[in-house]
């Protein structure tokens, strides 16, 4: 496999293993992204690494319908645990499916409006069926005016509460979830928003979300979505976000899909990416995409995407150049997060939030020390104070372009 020439320019970091380059070719060969010969098929222990690696990556329904189709399985055990997994996933969209539809329907006299996020929307309408796309809960993008009513309806339909304060999820998060009562393994994450307001490494502009957002028509049904272009940026920002930053494949799935699947405008990546201040979650995002999944990304729109050379050495000296695969320690993914943002403002003020604690919590906390309370104090007066020099810095470039 090629290394990520247009980011590091030297050899990957390890050798990628025969289980790596089976899975990686046959999700290639799912989402239609490189026809070229296969790896032989493995030996039984070698599928049992398979199945292993890719159930945590999130890939397992996917490649059981190819491998399916092609006839590649062949041991019965194995073939009863990929197929296990499909059909769990694809009861799993089934189940959501039927969920929003009973959503909307009790909201449409209130004419608030739902929008599919993630796997919601992406298992029918990119993926070859449902049951491709793992979903662990149903993601839903709401007015942030009519979360008291999405919450209602939600109650009245059976589910209930799944967070501790309201007051803080509303201050400090972007999403309220609720689990219904007879299974908790339902659940349900109401958004108001596709960021948390503190540390958040973007700058969307939810108006125009909403206001750019189609209708597009899913197993017999009409949903509010994301357009094309929007769901790439977005799909892009979650996989490199602080909750994830690169560690699963589905994500990286989810990205070459949408590209597969959808006409979309790359000036439009280019420059809303720029306006959502997500260049550099993009440019990852698509460059890793490239590089384990073959997906074709324009030239011209990785250049125009790139970050700092300084930036792309940094970030691969702590990921690596295939960070899903390569088994990168989470402190070093703790440490490439301060990388992602296009400024190093937002880094400091995601800094702030690691490292210092909530001033609610600090005053709460009676196990905490005066002496501890007094060394927050200052270290968190230090980086909003480097926080603050960052942002004077900005607005006098700003004042000299």
């Amino acid at each position: 496999m090629r290394v990520l020439s247009h980011i590091l320019g030297r050899s990957n970091d390890r050798r990628l293993t025969p289980e790596d380059n089976f899975i990686l070719s046959w999700c290639q060969l799912a989402l239609g992204t490189n026809y070229d010969p296969v790896p032989e098929v493995p030996s039984t222990s070698e599928w049992e690494r398979i199945y292993v690696q890719a159930r945590s990556h999130g890939v397992a329904p996917l490649l059981y319908r190819t491998l399916i189709a092609d006839g590649v399985l062949a041991d019965q055990q194995i073939v009863e645990r990929f197929k296990t997994s499909y059909y769990q996933a694809f009861a799993q969209a089934l189940f959501f499916h039927e969920e929003v539809k009973k959503i909307s329907a009790s909201l449409k006299p209130t004419k608030t409006p739902v929008m599919l996020l993630k796997g919601a929307y992406l298992a029918h309408s990119v993926y070859p069926d449902p049951g491709c796309r793992p979903m662990s809960d149903l993601d839903l993008l709401v007015p942030r005016d009519g979360l008291d009513v999405v919450e209602q309806t939600l109650v009245d339909l059976g589910y209930t509460r799944a967070f501790h304060s309201r007051a803080h999820n509303l201050a400090h998060d972007c999403v309220l979830p609720y689990t219904l009562r007879r299974d908790k393994r339902k659940k349900i994450e109401i958004h108001w928003d596709l960021a948390p307001p503190i540390g958040r490494t973007d700058n969307i502009k939810l108006s125009e979300i909403w206001q750019q957002a189609i209708v597009d028509r899913i197993a017999g049904y009409e949903a509010l979505v994301m357009r094309p272009e929007d769901q790439l940026i977005f799909a892009c920002a979650h996989l490199a976000s602080d909750k994830h930053c690169f560690d699963r494949l589905i994500w990286f799935c989810d990205i070459c899909a949408i590209v597969a699947k959808r006409e979309i405008s790359w000036s439009y990546v280019v420059a809303r990416s720029g306006e959502f201040n997500a260049r550099v979650a993009v440019y990852f995002a698509l460059a890793f995409a490239r590089e384990l999944l073959r997906l074709d990304i324009p030239a011209h729109v990785l250049r125009e995407l790139k970050p700092s050379t300084l930036r792309t050495m940094l970030f691969s000296a702590t990921m690596g150049s295939r960070p899903v695969l390569d088994g990168v320690p989470n402190y070093r993914r703790s440490m490439s997060r301060y990388l992602i943002p296009d400024n190093l403002e937002q880094s400091a003020k995601m800094l702030e939030r690691k490292l210092i604690p909530m001033r609610e919590f600090v005053q709460a906390d009676r196990f905490l020390t005066n002496c501890y309370r007094r060394v927050l104090s200052v270290s968190g007066t230090l980086i909003r104070g480097l926080r603050n020099i960052f942002q004077i810095v900005r607005n006098r470039q700003a004042c000299d372009r």
